[in-house]
């Protein structure tokens, strides 16, 4: 970063002042047009297949907050999958796996739980009818049409060895190779490339001496026989000085940042001041030894709640890892995945043998004037075999336990829980068929507080009806093994697990060849089946889900096709069966950079049962379900520049309605669509964009007439609009930036909303900056108990790089 010159604060006030009007118009938030009391914006980065999805959801009220929870599910299948976000301050982040993000999108939301056990969603209503959308961008297949040979990604060059080639072999005949640009660090080397049959070379000796040791990037930018850029290629990698090296590689070097924090907030007349320290430092030692250390202090840290702060201690050594105090470890999702446990979690990765093992807190003791939750840990281990890049198997077991006082009544019931599992994944021919497996089962005891079982009690509880003599006799021969691992007493669940209720299990296989990639999955989730750590699983629920998709047109086009059944009553225990189906289609297209990308599609679903809604029994009648739905979504981008600057335009359109055909009439129907235009202009330091978006939902209300107790069906609707612009202004270059927000909301929902910020870079590696929000609301769009029409929100944040 360089300082600005004096001479260019002379001309500052000739554009201070119109801009100081524009800035009264831009935001840098997402997703406005949301309600929402606890997230304020989505930021889900950008992705293209194969490649970790991470979204953080900004917050407010963070202090009543206890957990938050991200639900997604890849395109065409209605199951979702859910993941505990990482709570950081007033944020909350993680980290989707890359198997799970295929195109052409993924749906997601997010689940709030506030420190008193309450919930809200983010979209509010219908979440799971109308969950947000993210766009992923097919990978490439087969060879690109140009390739960087040289350097690759990330290499270290010394100088006198940065060899630039480019290979143009699969190049269409609409490629003009001449007019290739080869650009290092924004200089341009395009007349110093040599062309060798299908190659683009710049030898080292073209490459300028003054040319700065460190990260340098390069693009390549290729165009047509018109002259028109249809591709720009990037490629980073960093270039030694001319020492050697060895000595460019100390025996030990670290790095690390700081942030300090402090907020005020009077949401709804309710004031509350927030301040927070986020320290994290890592080192490398012998370019082996990775450590980390991570600590999140926050002035809500309270003992009637759950944690606020965070600390972790991490250690790598390649072949083990170590971390203490808060980590989320992965392990079979139908076991555990991503759950926050404060305690000891470890790796150990040899390759053809791997233990992973975690140990710790994941709910501690909150209680007021009585208790609200029981401190609960959990112990969770799987060894595992194959290195998991073609072949692993892998064995899982995980015990839970509340801690609680034998001797004293219990208020809240003690819990216990184990899992056991397996899993199984192995992939043929450079990964083109692909195969995996998990299943596990579960026991449950929802009050260990009670006497245990022995062999005599059994016979007791056969004699007076509770259990059945077949399952007392069962019960008898596991006594022995089963109370080694759990509490066996009449709570537990299921009572007697050779009936196999508590049993899940899922199988995917996957082809790709041909330019179709064809999978298919079954799952089935026992009525049963409970693990802790993995609490929002789907019960009682089995299916199978095919989809495929096909490339066609040179990889621009990509038609997919997803066909699910899935249904209830696992264990034949209800009176009837509802079966759920979905069939979904959309076609993207992705075509060279002179016109927009778009991806369109429409799901149709059918639910329902056997049981007659005109049943001369309500209680049966009440559960007949005949619902079919209809759901379309449209997504286009479009890059494009003009004498202002840089463009880019996105349309969003989703509408969807389920008409529900029993007597209930439960309808619902949804409209949301939205248009947004940003702007790097040319000729100023600035940033700007406009988005404009309307969303309608109409939903079942049940009104009780009074005369006749009867509950009545009607409906109600929730109209808005909300206009959205943004900007961002660099003040002094890359030292001093200004930022705004105007966004007004009309309809049955009606607020403005105004952002203000600055930040100031004291050095490179010193920021400061402040920020101010202010929301005014329409009376008619508050809660009755709010005592204040609107909102304040003041930001003071130092950040340091170490």
């Amino acid at each position: 970063m360089s300082l600005p010159f004096l001479s260019q604060k002379k001309s500052l006030h000739k554009t201070l002042l119109p801009l100081l009007g524009i800035l009264c118009f831009l935001p840098n938030t997402l997703l406005l047009a949301q309600i929402s009391t606890y997230v304020r914006a989505i930021r889900p980065a950008l992705i293209t297949e194969g490649e970790p999805l991470t979204v953080t959801a900004d917050l407010k009220l963070v202090s009543e907050i206890s957990h938050v929870t991200l639900y997604y599910r890849p395109f065409g299948q209605s199951e979702f999958h859910s993941l505990e976000m990482h709570l950081m301050g007033d944020s909350a982040s993680v980290e989707i796996p890359s198997s799970e993000v295929l195109p052409p999108s993924l749906e997601y939301y997010i689940l709030v739980e506030t420190q008193s056990g309450t919930t809200e969603t983010f979209p509010f209503e219908n979440p799971a009818g109308m969950p947000n959308r993210i766009n992923i961008e097919p990978a490439p297949v087969g060879p690109s049409d140009i390739l960087i040979m040289s350097p690759a990604e990330g290499e270290e060059l010394v100088p006198g060895e940065t060899y630039i080639s480019v290979s143009f072999v699969y190049a269409g005949n609409e490629i003009d190779k001449a007019k290739t640009k080869i650009i290092l660090n924004g200089v341009d080397l395009s007349s110093k490339a040599m062309a060798f049959d299908d190659l683009l070379i710049v030898p080292p000796e073209a490459v300028p001496s003054t040319m700065p040791a460190g990260r340098l990037q390069l693009q390549i930018d290729i165009f047509d026989t018109t002259g028109a850029q249809v591709k720009s290629l990037k490629r980073k990698f960093t270039l030694q000085s001319s020492a050697s090296p060895e000595e460019e590689k100390p025996l030990f070097t670290y790095g690390g940042s700081a942030l300090a924090e402090s907020r005020s907030e009077n949401i709804k007349g309710v004031k509350r001041t927030y301040s927070r320290l986020d320290v994290r430092v890592n080192s490398v030692t012998a370019n082996f030894i990775k450590t980390k250390a991570n600590l999140l202090l926050s002035s809500e840290e309270k003992p009637e709640n759950q944690p606020q702060n965070r600390y972790n201690l991490g250690v790598d050594a390649k072949y083990v890892r170590l971390e203490l105090g808060d980590a989320y470890p992965r392990f079979p999702n139908l076991i555990m995945d991503g759950r926050r446990v404060r305690g000891i979690s470890g790796n150990l990765l040899l390759g053809f043998f791997n233990l992973d093992a975690t140990k710790g807190e994941i709910v501690r003791t909150v209680q007021d004037s009585l208790p609200r939750t029981l401190r609960r840990t959990i112990s969770t281990v799987r060894p595992s075999f194959g290195k998991g890049e073609n072949f692993q198997w892998g064995f899982t077991y995980s015990k839970s336990i509340d801690e609680f006082n034998a001797l004293s009544a219990q208020i809240i019931k003690p819990q216990e829980n184990l899992v056991v599992g397996t899993d199984i994944k192995a992939s043929f021919d450079d990964h083109r068929i692909e195969f995996s497996m998990q299943t596990a089962l579960s026991l449950n005891n929802i009050d260990i507080s009670s006497s245990s079982f022995t062999a005599d009690s059994l016979d007791s509880a056969a004699v007076r009806g509770t259990l059945t003599r077949s399952d007392a006799d069962n019960l008898k021969n596991l006594l022995p093994l089963v109370n080694k691992f759990i509490t066996l007493n009449e709570n537990l669940i299921p009572i007697n697990p050779l009936g196999l209720t508590s049993l899940v299990y899922e199988t995917n296989l996957s082809f790709n060849y041909f330019g179709n990639y064809l999978r298919g999955s079954y799952i089935y989730h026992g009525k049963d089946y409970t693990s802790f750590g993995s609490t929002s699983l789907r019960q009682d629920i089995q299916g199978f889900n095919i989809s495929n998709r096909l490339r066609l047109l040179s990889n621009r086009v990509f038609l997919s096709l997803s066909y699910e059944v899935l249904s209830d009553n696992t264990n034949k225990s209800e009176i009837a069966t509802t079966t759920y189906k979905t069939t979904t289609t959309s076609i993207s297209y992705f075509p060279a950079f002179t016109f927009p990308s778009m991806t369109t599609g429409i799901s149709f679903l059918n639910n329902s049962n056997p049981i007659n809604p005109f049943d001369t029994l309500p209680q049966v009648a009440a559960r007949a379900i005949d619902e079919h739905g209809i759901r379309y979504f449209l997504q286009s981008s479009y890059d494009l520049s003009s004498p202002l600057g840089s463009h880019n335009v996105t349309l969003n359109v989703d509408v969807s309605t389920k008409d529900d055909r029993t007597p209930k009439e439960q309808d619902i129907s949804t409209f949301n669509t939205a248009l947004g235009i940003s702007t790097i202009h040319n000729t100023l330091p600035l940033e700007t964009g406009i988005n404009i978006s309307y969303s309608s939902l109409t939903i079942p209300d049940f009104v009780v007439d009074t005369a006749t107790s009867q509950t009545i069906v009607t409906s109600r609707s929730l109209n808005y609009q909300t206009i959205a612009l943004t900007g961002k202004y660099q003040l002094l270059a890359d030292v001093f930036f200004l930022s705004g927000t105007l966004a007004p909301t009309f309809g049955n929902y009606q607020r403005v909303l105004f952002e203000a910020g600055a930040s100031y870079y004291i050095t490179t590696k010193q920021l400061a900056s402040l920020s101010l929000q202010y929301i005014t609301y329409g009376t008619q769009s508050l809660p009755s108990s709010s005592i204040s029409t609107h909102d304040l929100i003041f930001s003071a944040l130092y950040r340091i790089e170490l």
